[in-house]
């Protein structure tokens, strides 16, 4: 009995120690890994700076926090580089009139407001037409880079900076040139210099659209109005897949493109046709489309596809809802569907997005960010939602071989990612020299 009581006793103490033992380790391992986390966020906190740092240095405008010269050659040679038949590009170039006077009888300060208020009025009258690049190029010269816009369209921008400007007590002159993806750097710029000269010519406040003759014209000529939503209620709209791989040609994922079938039976892909559906509210029908043919497709194949949501349906209040009823209808393959949005809506939209992605997530699903790093907003929004994997903007890859920039703000954009679990995917990658190059700055897939 005595020795049964001892026995107990001992085992007790034991159990105390070994207990004590263990939450002294325990403790001690939480405050390691604590330590562990503060020094993760500091490093995290540090790339991301350095990154962000560089990309302005490279590409920004530190007074008018617009693009510089550089970017717009950079978003130029990326316009250039695509392989599309109907991409119609266009570039303003607008001069402020004897901007050195100017400069010489107000002096710097005021000269300098003059300057971020142009670029304000240049992003407000700019923002319905989603511009690719709107820069700064000193000397008192502006840019701003469009693609597939009609001549009202380009008419109607240039006479609202006009009035801007004007009403900055200030005269100014804008030459347009439009062009083909053919065409060279040197041939768009002295197009739009020749487009300058001759506005110059007309009088002050003028501006003048060089005569190139538009291959796409047919496609300005439709009554967008009636046509595009007959086509859209009748779904022709064929979706194409493109492969994502890795630096082993692997597949990570197929990303899902748009085209709308026309009477003719061609097929105009989405940069044509989108801005025009997006005007007229369309945008929720054709994601709607896109994505049942998709989930038909997994049904199909068992195979993973991605899809770029767009900001309509973003922010759409029934979409989410909706979306959640197709995938639970689509069982656990629901998880093979991955959902994108464009990167640059992201600042405006952070609550609207997390609903998205956790509403994918739900079902086991991807979610990624597109056009990375397209423009010049901070990235500490990464580790506020639920993102699967980066897709790093094209405009990065032209060229990327021969700039070491490009090349470090390409594996900050890895570092940063990865330190949160996300995976890199290039986009716009189109020759043998970037797919030997990327992996090494990190990059886990490539698309192109």
């Amino acid at each position: 009995m005595v020795e049964a009581i001892v026995i107990h006793a001992i085992i007790y103490c034991i159990v105390i120690i070994v207990g004590m033992f263990l939450y002294k380790k325990i403790f001690q391992l939480k405050k390691e890994i604590k330590q562990v986390e503060i020094i993760s966020k500091q490093q995290y906190a540090i790339v991301l700076e350095t990154s962000e740092n560089l990309r302005r240095q490279a590409f920004q405008d530190p007074l008018t926090k617009l693009g510089n010269k550089r970017y717009l050659s950079k978003q130029l040679g990326f316009l250039l580089s695509r392989d599309d038949k109907y991409l119609e590009g266009i570039l303003f170039v607008l001069q402020i009139t004897n901007f050195k006077e100017y400069r010489h009888h107000h002096g710097y300060q005021a000269t300098e407001s003059l300057l971020s208020d142009i670029a304000i009025d240049l992003k407000k009258n700019s923002v319905n037409i989603k511009p690719h690049c709107i820069a700064n190029l000193g000397a008192g010269e502006f840019a701003i880079l469009l693609s597939n816009k009609t001549v009202a369209e380009i008419k109607c921008l240039a006479t609202k900076i006009i009035d801007g400007v004007t009403s900055l007590a200030v005269d100014c002159n804008i030459g347009i040139s439009v062009f083909r993806t053919y065409q060279s750097n040197r041939e768009i710029f002295a197009s739009a210099d020749n487009a300058l000269a001759t506005s110059m010519q007309l009088g002050a406040n003028q501006f003048h659209i060089d005569d190139v003759p538009s291959a796409a014209a047919f496609m300005y000529a439709l009554d967008w109005g009636k046509f595009l939503p007959e086509l859209i209620a009748k779904q022709e709209i064929e979706v194409d897949y493109q492969l994502v791989l890795t630096a082993n040609n692997n597949t990570l994922h197929r990303e899902a493109l748009m085209f709308l079938k026309i009477s003719s039976g061609q097929l105009l892909p989405e940069n044509i046709f989108a801005p025009i559906a997006q005007d007229l509210r369309l945008m929720v029908d054709i994601d709607k489309i896109i994505v049942a043919k998709i989930i038909d497709q997994i049904r199909l194949t068992s195979e993973k596809i991605a899809v770029n949501i767009s900001v309509d349906s973003l922010q759409d209040k029934g979409f989410v809802l909706w979306l959640s009823q197709q995938l639970a209808g689509l069982g656990l393959q629901a998880s093979l569907l991955a959902v994108e949005v464009a990167e640059h809506i992201v600042h405006d939209n952070v609550a609207a997005v997390k609903s998205l992605f956790d509403c994918v997530k739900i079902y086991g699903g991807m979610t990624g960010l597109d056009n990375f790093g397209c423009g010049f907003s901070s990235f500490g929004y990464l580790d506020k939602i639920k993102v699967d994997y980066i897709k790093v903007d094209g405009s990065y890859m032209h060229n990327i071989q021969d700039s070491l920039n490009e090349q470090y703000i390409v594996s900050s954009f890895a570092k940063i990612a990865h330190s949160l679990g996300i995976k890199v995917i290039a986009t716009g990658v189109d020759s043998i020299a970037q797919k030997q190059l990327l992996p090494k700055l990190q990059v886990d897939g490539m698309q192109g």
